[in-house]
């Protein structure tokens, strides 16, 4: 299937318009998704850790430095 793609992008397009698009905009999706994952994780991520006692000593370190 994606090979054809490769070799003949203009007639994948011509024959399969409707399949191009669902597969276009199921990676556009899984893109995004993927993305608000990663954004969501690195801002919840942050508080979380913060609740562990490891991370309580490493995280006001760099203030103690800017004092």
């Amino acid at each position: 299937m994606f090979l054809i793609f490769l070799l003949f992008p203009s007639t994948f397009f011509f024959v399969f318009p409707s399949l191009f698009l669902s597969l276009c905009s199921l990676a556009v999706s899984f893109g995004l998704t993927s993305l608000l994952c990663t954004f969501s994780r690195s801002l919840f991520g942050l508080p979380i850790l913060g609740l562990f006692p490891g991370s309580l000593l490493i995280l006001p370190s760099p203030l103690r430095h800017h004092r």
